[in-house]
């Protein structure tokens, strides 16, 4: 279901209901003042579009519609949208290794157009000058380290934020450096074994 749909939407909010009342979770009540954008193109076949309509219905229990923004209507594959750069709209729609299966020029701004909701009007763009850095992701997900982040992410994984270099048409991409030792985190407290949730 998470890939694919087919929740009991009722279910579901009684579920995070019951879980607010155990204090695992804050209240989604808190949501209300906050702006949410859900953003899934029309050729991602990883996580199908009909998850994300089943996640605007489920968040449509706790947030105004006014603060609840869909952008459905791109021909994205699973990747982060851009509006500009080399890589087509839809590239690598059933995922893989190069530079185009992390982002697509669909001529949307999505880091843009969450950030202006977030924040209002910003200040101009700039040509972004940071490198990729390797990040040993193993170190910020609690145990097991099988977990489903884990798995997907293996190991290492890069700072997501600086993509756009990769796609900027005047940028040349250069290839990734080894990844360096960094400083170990302190450690993440064990989770407290919590009950499999009732929606299958």
């Amino acid at each position: 279901l998470c890939y694919t749909g087919g929740i009991d939407l009722q279910e579901v909010i009684a579920y995070v209901q019951e879980r607010v009342e155990q204090g695992v979770i804050d209240d989604p009540s808190n949501l209300k003042n906050v702006p949410v954008v859900l953003f899934s193109g029309k050729n991602d076949f990883l996580v199908l579009l009909e998850v994300m309509r089943e996640t605007a219905a489920q968040l449509s229990a706790f947030v105004p519609d006014k603060n609840l923004y869909r952008v459905f209507n791109t021909s994205a594959g699973h990747v982060w949208s851009l509006d500009h750069g080399e890589c087509g709209c839809p590239s690598c729609s059933l995922g893989g290794a190069n530079k185009c299966c992390d982002v697509n020029n669909c001529h949307y701004d999505l880091s843009g157009d969450v950030l202006r909701k977030a924040y209002g009007n910003l200040r101009p763009r700039v040509r972004a000058t940071g490198q990729l850095h390797w990040v040993d992701q193993h170190h910020y997900i609690p145990k097991p380290a099988n977990s489903s982040v884990a798995a997907r992410g293996g190991p290492t994984g890069h700072a997501s934020l600086l993509f756009e270099d990769f796609a900027h048409p005047q940028l040349q991409p250069s290839p990734l450096q080894s990844p360096s030792p960094l400083p170990s985190p302190s450690p993440l407290p064990s989770p407290s074994p919590l009950p499999s949730p009732a929606v299958r």
